[in-house]
Order: C-alpha cells, then structure tokens, then sequence
C-alpha cells in the first residue's frame, strides 16, 4: 500500500515525466489532498509500489502543437536512476498532419528518462497505421529523438506491395481487415536484427536475411528498404553481399540486388548468374521486369542452352570434324552478346551476337550475326531460332553466309535466304534459298542454284578421250568448274542437280534436265554419273580435237578390279555422237574413254570417214 509520502514521491515523478502549465501540480496536489491521500509534507519522499495507466511526455513538431510521438504503459513502476519499467507498452508515432504513423506495442520495457529511449529483451510488435507493414521480434530498443527502432533478434517482417496476381502469402502476421481483397500481396521479411530511422525512412536489416513473396524469394547478408510510413506505401529493396534469388523462375545471384515497387524491376548487380530451367547465364546486369513479364541480362550477356544441337552440317567426308551429336551425349548450345531480353516463349539477343555448339565441351559450330530471336515451347524446348544481318556459320571447313537465317530445332533443318552462298573447301555456291539438313549431313540449292568446285575434280572423271589425253588434274590446277541449275541437293556422298542443268569446265560443257555424281568415300575419281532428260555434251582436248553428243540418258561407271580397270559411259534414248571427222546414230553407244574406242551394237549409221578396227567398233581420231 502506498503511504502519502510515496504518493508524493510519484507525483513528483510524473510532473518530471508529463510537462503542465501554471501550477497543475499543485492542484493536482489539492485534488489528492482533498482524497485525504497527503499525510505529511515533512515526510521523506520514498517510491514503493506501481503506478496504472503511464503515460510518457509526448514529443511535438517544432513549432506546433501536434505530437510526434507517445508512450503508454499500462502500469509503470519506478525504478532508481530516472528507469520505469513498463508493462502493457503502446509506443505511437503520428504524421504532421495528426494521422498515425507506427505503433509499437510490448509485453513490457524499460524507458530510460534522460534519454528517453525504450528497451526490452522481450517480444516486440510493430505495424503501420494502414497495416501494409507488420513486424515482430525478440529484443528491441526505440529512441524517441531521432527516431529510431533497433530489434536484435528473430526479426519478422510482412510487407503488402502491388501485386500483378493478388495472392497473400500466409504467415503468422496478417494485413488489416480493410486491406483483404485489394490488388496486394505479401512479402516476408526474416532476419537477425532490424535498424529503421525515422528521419530517412530506411529499414536495415542484416544477418541471415531472407525475403519470400510471390514468385520471389531471397536471401542475402544486408537489405535495407524504403519501409512504407511517410508515403504509407512500399517503395524500394536493395539487398547487399552473397544475393542469392529466386524469382518468377530465375533464379540469380550477384553481390547487389535492388527492387523498385513504383516500376517492378529488379536489378541484380555484381557479377550475377542466373539460372532458369535448366538454362544458365551471366551477364554484367540482371533485369527482371515483372510488370511486363521479361528477363534481360546487360551487358556480356553469356547463355548456355543444354541437350541442344543445331545439327551436323558438314559436306565433306574426308573432314576431320566429330560426327553429329547424338542423343545422350553432353550436347549443348552457347550465345554470347551485349544484352539479351527473354519472354514467355522467346529470347532476343542484341548485337553482334555469337551462337557456338559444343559437344563433350569441344567446338563443332559456330553462328554470328547481329541480331538473334530463340523461340521456346510451353515445355522449355527449343522450338526455333531466327538470326538476321551478316550471318556466318562455320563448321569445319565449312561456311554458310546469308542475310537470314532460321533453325527449326524439331528436324534440325537450316533455312538460309537473303543472298545466302556457302563453300566447303574448295567448292562454293549460291542460290536464293539454302536448306541444310542437320540430320542427313546434306545441303538444298533451290533457285539460280550455282556450284563452283576445281576443274581437277571433274577431270578425274576421265570425261577426256584416249589414252594420252592430256587434261590431267596437274594441268587444271588453277582452274574452275561450274555447275547451274534450278536447284540441287549436296551431300558428302552425292551430288544431284535438277532442271536446267548446265557445266561448264575448261574441256567439257554438258547440259541436262537431271544430273547425279556419286562421290566415292575415299575420294579420288568420281566413280558414277548419271545425265538425263535432254542431254547434250562437247568434249574438247588441249589439241582442239572435239566430241559432241545427245541423248536422253548418260551413265558413266568407273571400276577397277584385279584384271582390268573400266572406264565406260553408256548413252541411251536416240543418241548422236559427233567428231570433227563424222557423226554416228545408234540406239546404245558404249565409249571407252579410256581407250578412246567406242562400240555401237546392232545397226548403226555413220557420216564421215573414220577408219574402223573391227565390225561395230571404231576407235576415235588421235587426239595427240
């Protein structure tokens, strides 16, 4: 029970602790004395006992009549040293304009009346006025001037930001009821300890520190944020040192990650890498924009794309290049460019950009260009992908230039247009259309379709006459065959020109609807050939001597076996043969042109005079 002298003791106190004008305290004295509570005023002053319903002086605006901040206790008691320890605690901080700001309350606290700050290694709560900021934890300290908030322990944080999909995540802590239902959702803060300054706006909080929303998590050393009192909404996140995050499906990290609510946009700095389905990158920058669903990374931008191939292109067999990646084996595809931007089901890539294949980490192609579009399917697969201006792949020794380009990931077919050409050693050629099929190893010409290649090669054909002929390879070194056509379709193992087929070579011209040249696997001589559908053909030799033929069909074979080497070409379909000494008819002709003869079984005809060895055998004119 409290005697007068300790009611005088408090009353005292509580005129230090709440400031009144005039002589307040010595009416309330009277009205005390009027209780018959005052004893003596002799008596020596003595605290014992708690006091109901404390209030702590209010602090004001400058120059103003507001209150800025107040302290309530739903009991207090004394202690020594100007200390009252608080139970019931309601700490609130109020707007210039009188509107609530923050209310702190706590099972109990110690406020310090010099310093005028409050303590407690109890539980905290804290929330805004509105409740888009709700916070708790273990251990607390809050100042009044300046005013600040420190909780050092288990730090617990709910923060209600525009959301594109309403979808509030569930915790212990719960948004005010006028809030449900509005366009927000929740992001949840935990961390070690928590510093929030009143003057800035700035919350820190530090240690162990990890952050889930929706389609958000993250984890970092630091994050300070624009804690959502003076303009009661939530504005900034930058998190600091070892960012760790997960994010609408990318997951990042970095040293260095802020989040703007007014724009969306995440930016994860210092040297970030992401990762996304499977899908690996890094990049100087990360820009995440969840307003408009899309992902950029700035700045040498670095993409691996796994399981992936672009295909076998290569058109020579004799080529040192590993065979085409199979199913199973580490495969996958690199893009290199300044920036990228990936969407739902597409990424853009700025220029120039770079687009390597590797297979068990070794190069087999490599694409650039200046401009890179990779479409996905719903599933993550790769579906396509367009590249546009100066366009160069390189495999081997082989190279596809064009204008555009498209891949279609399904059947590894290349789609190459825009003045595109291609070599492969020392063979080239142009159409308006290049189709490569990364499958079959084989190459489409479709329209003004040109091929280029050494006269040496088509010489080894032996399409020069007699034994001494002297049209050898070493003589063609230097010199070019070309073939045009409608179209033409290019293998390692063939050659098959279509429609207005025409060569020309430095001793020989043919013209056909169809031609296919088998090219045998070593190498060397071409061992087939097959001429059809209006067939015209001049042989001439460094001797001026000439052949000239028609036909509807001509077969060349070329063998060799243990007893003899044959070097024959058959024409069918109404032939004629031509020399400078005569013409020959015949419904077969059979040339040797290895031995210059030719045999025409069963009737013939013959205008000029050429001297024959045998019946239905002539051999043809010197060609020395």
């Amino acid at each position: 029970m409290l005697n007068a002298s300790a009611i005088w003791k408090s009353l005292s106190f509580l005129c230090r602790l709440i400031p009144v004008p005039g002589n307040a305290c010595g009416r309330l004295g009277v009205a005390l004395i009027g209780a018959g509570l005052l004893a003596s005023a002799q008596a020596q002053p003595q605290l014992t006992g708690k006091l109901k319903g404390f209030t702590v002086s209010p602090e004001f605006y400058t120059n103003s009549s507001q209150m800025k901040s107040l302290i309530k206790g739903a009991e207090a008691e004394p202690l020594p040293g100007g200390l009252v320890r608080l139970s019931g605690v309601r700490l609130q901080r109020f707007h210039p304009d009188g509107t609530p700001e923050l209310l702190v309350t706590a099972p109990e606290c110690l406020f310090d009346n010099k310093t005028r700050i409050a303590s407690s290694t109890g539980r905290l709560e804290a929330s805004s006025a509105d409740g888009r900021f709700v916070m708790s934890g273990l251990g607390f300290a809050s100042e009044q001037t300046p005013p600040r908030l420190f909780i050092s322990n288990r730090v617990q944080t709910v923060i209600l930001v525009p959301a594109i999909e309403s979808n509030p995540l569930t915790t212990g802590m719960t948004p005010s009821p006028a809030l449900r239902g509005t366009n927000l959702t929740s992001l949840a803060v935990e961390s070690d300890q928590f510093v929030y300054s009143g003057e800035t706006g700035m919350g820190i909080y530090t240690g162990n520190v990890r952050v889930a929303g929706t389609n958000l998590n993250l984890e970092s050393d630091t994050l300070t944020i624009k804690v959502p009192m003076q303009e009661r909404k939530f504005q900034t996140v930058a998190a600091r040192s070892r960012v760790h995050i997960n994010y609408a499906g990318v997951q990042a990290t970095g040293d260095t990650a802020d989040y703007d609510s007014t724009t969306g946009l995440l930016r994860v700095g210092g040297n970030p890498a992401w990762e996304m389905q499977g899908r690996k990158g890094r990049a100087d920058e990360l820009l995440i924009d969840r307003t408009n669903r899309t992902f950029t990374a700035q700045g040498n931008s670095w993409l691996r794309l796994p399981g992936q191939s672009l295909g076998d292109f290569n058109l020579q067999q004799n080529s040192t290049n590993q065979p085409a990646p199979k199913s199973g084996t580490n495969q996958f595809i690199e893009i290199r460019s300044p920036a990228c931007t990936f969407h739902t089901n597409f990424a853009v890539f700025g220029e120039p950009v770079r687009v390597e294949q590797f297979e068990d980490e070794h190069s087999q192609s490599v694409l650039t260009c200046q401009h890179l579009t990779v479409r996905s399917t719903g599933t993550n697969e790769l579906q396509s992908i367009l590249a546009e201006r100066d366009i160069r792949i390189e495999q081997g020794a082989n190279r596809f230039m064009a204008g555009t380009a498209l891949f279609t990931a399904t059947n590894r077919m290349l789609w190459l247009t825009n003045q595109p050409r291609w070599e492969s050693g020392p063979r080239n050629g142009t159409a308006d259309l290049l189709l490569l099929d990364g499958v079959d190893r084989a190459l489409v010409a479709r329209g003004n379709a040109t091929m280029s290649l050494p006269a040496s090669e088509l010489a080894q054909t032996s399409f020069a006459l007699g034994p001494s002929r002297t049209n050898t390879p070493s003589t063609l070194t230097d010199t070019t065959a070309r073939v045009t056509c409608s179209e033409y379709r290019l293998s390692p193992e063939s050659a098959y020109f279509r429609e207005n087929v025409r060569l020309d070579h430095p001793q020989m011209a043919w013209e056909c609807q169809r031609l296919l040249v088998q090219i045998p696997p070593t190498g060397g001589r071409v061992e087939r050939l097959v001429a059809e559908e209006k067939v015209s053909f001049n042989f001439l030799d460094s001797h001026g001597q000439k052949l000239s033929g028609r036909g509807e069909k001509a077969v060349y074979n070329y063998t060799v076996t243990p007893t003899a080497t044959n070097d024959l070409m058959e024409l069918t379909g109404n032939p004629i043969l031509q020399t400078t000494n005569g013409t020959f008819q015949n419904p077969i002709f059979l040339l040797n042109l290895g031995t210059g003869k030719l045999v025409a079984p069963g009737t013939f005809k013959m205008h000029g005079e050429i001297p024959g060895a045998d019946t239905n055998m002539f051999r043809f004119p010197s060609l020395k």
